[in-house]
């Protein structure tokens, strides 16, 4: 795919779904208020609601995935530059949808709790944190529990998480290994389970586990994998700090009347985006300028921005 069309694709499917869901919102509320006749119940517009809402999140939850396949592709060619930004990690590790597992297997502890608002790359913690729980489901014992514990410490400004679950197939040959199946675990290009076939070890192109060695060490950090006789436990540690929010001055401002918002962009849907973020920055419509629906209008956009200057 390519990453451009497939993003703005799913963010314009996210916006038309919130203009839905806010539509069917008002229309139950005036239900409510006014209690007129409807050839729609309350509760099916209730029951729309919910189901819009329910696919506005798993369109957010593909376009997570689709984004975290791009930054994956980065690590792995070494381009990826970090991005730190706030990032709330008790929300991530409590956030189990898109496992295919029941809730009632996971269970989180944190240290302290919650966890402080911390500074760190979402992406690569999301990676981290996600390849550790698919692991555990598809490595761990059948409808085991998988319990996550993370700790700040805040002495040393360190995050550490374990994913810990119970021993699955194959796991008696893992410890025979001993450090070496660790080791191997984080090898480019190399899955050891135990196939099901067969009673000889898998090789296979599983990079899951090197991805996230790669992702850690970007954030200066590491991931380790032990086998014990009655558990597996995974461990990442990493630096970070707790996220210090700026202060805002509580005064406000207006821009001048004669301020005009001139951008451009190829996409549809970020156009939409750029005239709202003219209108909340306080520029009016009628001196928004947004470009980029054509060949035209991209090509002579350095010369229309000439030329406006110059007439203003």
């Amino acid at each position: 795919f390519t990453r451009h069309e497939v993003k703005n694709g799913l963010l314009a499917a996210i916006e038309i779904c919130g203009n839905i869901r806010e539509q069917f919102s008002e229309d139950f509320n005036l239900l409510q208020k006014e209690n007129e006749v409807s050839l729609v119940t309350e509760q099916s517009l209730k029951t729309r609601v919910e189901h819009i809402s329910e696919l506005d999140r798993t369109l957010h939850e593909v376009l997570d995935i689709v984004l975290a396949e791009t930054m994956a592709r980065d690590v792995i060619h070494e381009m990826y530059v970090p991005r730190m930004e706030r990032v709330d990690v008790n929300y991530i590790l409590t956030h189990t949808r898109g496992f295919t597992a029941s809730h009632k297997q996971f269970s989180v502890v944190c240290n302290p709790s919650p966890l402080p608002i911390l500074l760190l790359d979402q992406g690569l913690f999301k990676c981290i944190h996600g390849n550790a729980i698919r692991n555990a489901l598809k490595y761990g014992e059948k409808g085991g529990p998988i319990r996550t514990e993370a700790t700040y410490y805040f002495e040393t400004g360190w995050l550490e998480m374990k994913v810990i679950n119970l021993p699955g197939p194959g796991h008696a040959q893992l410890i025979a290994m001993g450090p070496r199946a660790s080791e191997l675990v984080f090898s480019h290009g190399t899955r050891l389970h135990k196939d099901s076939h067969s009673n000889q070890r898998s090789h296979s192109a599983g990079d899951g586990a090197w991805i996230m060695h790669k992702c850690a060490t970007i954030l200066g950090g590491s991931v380790q994998i032990t086998f014990e006789e009655d558990h597996t436990e995974f461990v990442f540690r990493a630096p970070c700090k707790v996220y210090d929010a700026p202060l805002r001055e509580a005064d406000h401002f207006h821009l001048p009347s004669g301020v005009w918002g001139i951008a451009i962009d190829d996409s549809k849907i970020q156009r939409k985006l750029l005239r709202r973020f003219f209108v909340h920055a306080g520029i009016q419509e009628h001196h928004q300028i947004i470009l980029g629906q054509n060949n035209e209008e991209i090509s002579s956009f350095v010369e229309f921005v000439v030329d406006f200057i110059k007439r203003h």
